[in-house]
């Protein structure tokens, strides 16, 4: 250790050896006599207690801690809201006499993709003539359908059940009968949103009877329900939540 004025003369030198392995004796050695070549009075001032010398590998591990990479729990994914709807349609419906106009009011639940309906459903009466008078069918039915969606889209389910009421008119004599409704079909709809709560929704369905009536007039049969039926309406469906 050399110490030297402002003009470079030589104020001093001093030679500290230690043993090799402490190297941290020689760095407070060093310390100590800089200390005393700066300010002589250091010696009488009261001090800390002395720091214990580490070993190397003590020294080390402090010097390079390992790295702590801390990753937080991915969130879990929020549940899908649920969608609650009123939907009410209009349309023709054939598979009586004649193809008939109706009204439908139903409730619909959905999550996500999937949406479950209950609906219920009545047409006005569809007449025909025969042997002098005619008949009258009408129908009211209840419907369970779930659907599936993608975007617009929504291909549904349908199971109906419900009465057929028959009446004649101009006959002798005229009578009025019930019969049971049982059919099991699927629909397609495509939606079109008006506003954020607000849509229209173009059906269009298909459905087979489960339960098949003939409607007799005399001896002959003025009506039978058929196989096969279809409908198409136009609904208007209002969004609650």
């Amino acid at each position: 250790m050399a110490l030297r004025a402002a003009d470079g003369g030589a104020l001093g030198e001093r030679e500290v050896e230690v043993r090799a392995g402490q190297c941290e004796a020689l760095v407070e050695a060093l310390a100590l006599a800089l200390s005393l070549a700066l300010d002589p009075d250091a010696v009488s001032r009261p001090h800390g207690p002395r720091r214990e010398p580490e070993r190397g590998g003590e020294r080390r591990a402090r010097a390079a801690p390992e790295p702590v990479v801390a990753v937080a729990p991915p969130a879990p994914p929020a549940p899908p809201a649920r969608r609650l709807a009123i939907a009410g349609a209009a349309g023709w419906a054939s598979g009586g006499p004649a193809a008939a106009p109706g009204l439908t009011v139903g409730l619909r639940l959905g999550r996500a993709a999937r949406e479950w309906g209950l609906e219920l459903a009545g047409a006005w009466p569809a007449e025909r003539a025969v042997d002098g008078g005619s008949v009258r069918l009408s129908s009211l039915s209840v419907a369970w359908v779930p659907c599936g969606r993608v975007g617009w889209l929504r291909a549904c389910g349908v199971a109906r059940a419900g009465l057929v009421v028959a009446a004649g008119s101009g006959l002798e004599p005229a009578r009025r009968g019930l019969s049971a409704l049982a059919v099991i079909g699927a629909r397609l709809a495509v939606q079109v949103p008006l506003s954020p709560r607000v849509g229209l929704e173009l059906q269009g369905e298909l459905g087979a009877s489960l339960v098949r009536t003939a409607l007799r007039v005399g001896e002959a049969v003025a009506w039978r329900t058929p196989r096969l039926g279809g409908a198409a309406a136009l609904a208007l469906v209002w969004r609650l939540r």
